[in-house]
């Protein structure tokens, strides 16, 4: 058996054994040895920001190197996880925002786009590195006056534009 196996079996062993026995473990710590893993975790995540962003970063390029097929499982079980929701939330949000575009009154949801009265939305989205189910859970969670419901037509001619042509329509 060469080193790289002997590796790989190792690996697989301890995490076998970590998830199989993950219960028992938690299960034998203290209220007081939890709580204080808690509060040094928690310090520990805080100082090593920088650290933890770019390990996570690299996480996936990693793990589709090293082990395929655990990638593979792993992503596929997690987006299918994530995106089941998806249309869910996207929903809710929608409504929570009016639920019919501000400025024509379309309101069927697959038309439906979120967005930025004062513009802005691609630099938010860049500094604050969310978009999609974050960023919907987001607006979920508190009401901004800055964002509002447009049909995509509306939406994209007030890009290209500055204004939508039901606008001109209406002036006129």
């Amino acid at each position: 058996m060469s080193e790289e196996e002997k590796k790989k079996k190792l690996r697989e062993y301890n995490t076998l054994w970590k998830y199989e026995n993950r219960e028992r473990i938690k299960a034998s710590r203290t209220p007081e040895a939890k709580a204080r893993h808690k509060v040094t975790a928690k310090l520990w995540k805080e100082s090593n920001k920088e650290h933890i962003k770019e390990y996570n970063a690299g996480y996936g390029k990693r793990l589709r190197t090293e082990d395929p097929e655990r990638y593979k499982r792993y992503y596929t079980t997690q987006n299918a996880k994530r995106y089941a929701r998806y249309p869910e939330v996207r929903l809710a949000a929608i409504v929570a925002y009016g639920g019919e575009c501000a400025c024509c009154g379309e309101d069927e949801p697959k038309f439906l786009a979120f967005d930025h009265k004062n513009g802005g939305g691609n630099k938010e989205r860049k500094k604050a590195s969310y978009g999609g189910m974050s960023f919907l859970e987001s607006l979920l969670k508190t009401k901004r006056e800055d964002i509002r419901i447009l049909c995509h037509n509306c939406n994209l001619a007030r890009g290209f534009y500055g204004q939508c042509p039901h606008e001109l329509k209406d002036n006129e």
